[in-house]
């Protein structure tokens, strides 16, 4: 896990220390998937220039998958389904 440094009597809770520690995935196709090139980038604190994570780096085959699968859906399901339920 990337190191944070906090200020004195300061704590994170749990989940957000659970929630920093793992590297962001990519949500594709309706789950979480890694890249395919396994690729990360640090997400930087700007009050201290401390890496807070690290987040899965898309690159153009994770763009092509995830395109792929937006089509699927709205070609099959999604379509169907009105505005208002869409954004629930």
């Amino acid at each position: 896990m990337p190191s944070i440094t906090l200020p004195p009597g300061t704590q994170l809770e749990a989940g957000t220390l659970q929630f920093l520690s793992d590297t962001r995935l990519l949500w594709i196709d309706g789950g979480w998937t890694a890249p395919l090139s396994g690729k990360t980038f640090p997400t930087i604190n700007p009050a201290n220039g401390q890496t807070l994570t690290n987040i899965s780096l898309a690159e153009a085959p994770d763009v092509d998958q995830a395109v792929q699968a937006a089509r699927r859906a709205f070609e099959t399901t999604w379509k169907r389904v009105l505005p208002a339920k869409r954004s629930m």
